[in-house]
């Protein structure tokens, strides 16, 4: 999935890299799992993990008219197998994510999107939002 989507962005990515990432990522969601702060959910099939979603919580400040603190979600490392998709599996934890933070008291949920996936979070009720600018800083 990574190496895909960093080709489609014109930065392909060997083994090295991917095994560098797959180490940094795995630490990075352990550590938040345990603080709560990141969910997870994932598809098996036969043992294997064939569909994942996570969503890091996020505290928010207070805005125009809401003086209390909101959280705020960013949806992350939605991926489906080749073989498992079409099947519902990127619908039931995607779904899923999107149940647990409104349960937690969500505000918003954000996340970055390929075309292919695109109509099934609009299917979901998530809208493109033109309001945002990114800036990269590295």
């Amino acid at each position: 999935m990574v190496s895909e989507i960093a080709a489609a962005r014109g930065a392909p990515l060997d083994d090295a890299d991917l095994d560098v990432m797959d180490v940094s990522y795995a630490d990075y969601v352990a550590g938040r799992i345990a603080d709560g702060s990141v969910r997870a959910w994932v598809v098996e099939d036969g043992g294997h993990v064939v569909c994942s979603a996570a969503a890091s919580i996020l505290p928010w400040p207070p805005g125009a008219g809401d003086t209390a603190e909101r959280k705020v979600a960013l949806l992350h490392s939605l991926y489906t197998d080749e073989p498992s998709r079409r099947r519902g599996c990127a619908r039931a934890v995607a779904e899923a994510a999107v149940d647990s933070c409104r349960a937690d008291g969500c505000r918003w949920i954000s996340l970055g999107f390929s075309e292919v996936a695109k109509p099934l979070y609009e299917s979901l009720g998530f809208r493109p939002d033109t309001g945002v600018m990114k800036l990269i800083l590295r």
